[in-house]
C-alpha cells in the first residue's frame, strides 16, 4: 500500500509541470527614474538573460527568449515610475489560455528581479 502512495505522489510531482499565467503589473519603481533610463535597464538586464529586445512603441518593449525548443514573446510596458511583463505569445510551452510551463513564470520573474536591481 505504501509503494503505491508512493507511485500515485511521484506521478503527481511530474505531472506538474504547467503553472497559472500571471503578468507582472505595476511593478513600482522607487526612486523614480528618467524613462529612458527604465527603458535602458529594462533593455539591459533582458539581453543579459538572453531576451531578444525590440522597440514596440516609446513605452513598451518587445522581447522574445528561444530556449531549446521553446519561444516566450512578452510585453514589458514601461514609465519612470513603474513597469509591466506581459504574455503575448509562445510555442512549445503547453499554453492553453491560462496555463503554461512553470520555466515561463521563472524566466519573467528572474527577469523582473534583474530589472529592480539594476535601477
Amino acid at each position: 500500500m505504501k509503494s503505491i502512495g508512493l507511485i500515485i505522489l511521484s506521478f503527481l510531482f511530474l505531472g506538474c509541470t504547467t503553472v497559472p499565467v500571471q503578468n507582472i503589473d505595476n511593478v513600482t519603481i522607487m526612486p523614480t527614474q528618467t524613462k529612458e533610463h527604465v527603458k535602458r535597464v529594462i533593455t539591459n538586464a533582458a539581453t543579459a538573460r538572453g531576451w531578444k529586445v525590440s522597440e514596440k512603441n516609446d513605452s513598451t518593449i518587445r522581447a522574445q527568449l528561444f530556449a531549446r525548443k521553446h519561444e516566450v514573446v512578452i510585453d514589458i510596458a514601461y514609465s519612470g515610475s513603474s513597469f509591466s511583463i506581459s504574455y503575448v505569445d509562445s510555442k512549445n510551452m503547453n499554453y492553453d489560455g491560462e496555463t503554461i510551463h512553470k520555466k515561463y513564470m521563472a524566466w519573467i520573474e528572474r527577469l523582473r528581479t534583474d530589472i529592480l536591481r539594476n535601477m
